[in-house]
């Protein structure tokens, strides 16, 4: 199957023979094809036995107040947020202890990266759309996306720093 438009060319047997035993340029065109076939062929089988690419990751709508984690379940995904319309309210207890509203920000994958219970409730301000990928993809995931690592530790540091500011300011 061609992924994108191409030309296809047949040639039979002699000329096969021809073009091994004659022709050099056609020679080396024809070994840098099937070289390029065999290294693509090779990394398609590679990457599938991976079994995960970020194109398979799930898209979820939720609407306003809708829950997104249960505090306290285990959960088998962790989630990105695509786009919202007034950010997603952590909370713990009841109590809000934060807001996640930034495109591109990862949110449930330190349950998923330390196997435990959801420790907070995430609830949706309003619409939001988040992308949902497997727990149990991540090791993938951060293997084949290392910038999706980095990015899972961003959040997750400049979360600790907004808990921190919030913590310290309730205290003084």
């Amino acid at each position: 199957m061609a992924l994108t438009a191409c030309r296809v060319a047949f040639y039979g047997q002699e000329a096969l023979d021809y073009f091994l035993r004659q022709d050099v340029r056609m020679n080396e065109r024809l070994l840098k094809s099937v070289v390029q076939q065999l290294e693509q062929t090779t990394k398609r089988v590679v990457d599938k036995d991976r079994q995960f690419s970020l194109d398979d990751a799930k898209i979820r709508f939720f609407g306003n107040d809708e829950v997104i984690i249960q505090e306290g379940l285990h959960s088998i995904e962790f989630y990105k947020l695509v786009s919202t319309e007034g950010g997603l309210r952590v909370s713990m207890k009841d109590k809000e202890i934060a807001r996640i509203e930034r495109p591109g920000e990862f949110f449930g994958e330190m349950e998923a990266l330390l196997s435990l219970p959801t420790q907070a409730t995430v609830t949706s301000i309003g619409q939001s759309v988040v992308q949902v990928y497997p727990t149990d993809q991540l090791p993938v995931i951060v293997d084949l996306y290392p910038e999706v690592a980095l990015q899972m530790i961003s959040d997750l540091a400049s979360r600790l720093m907004d808990m921190q500011h919030r913590f310290i300011g309730e205290t003084t």
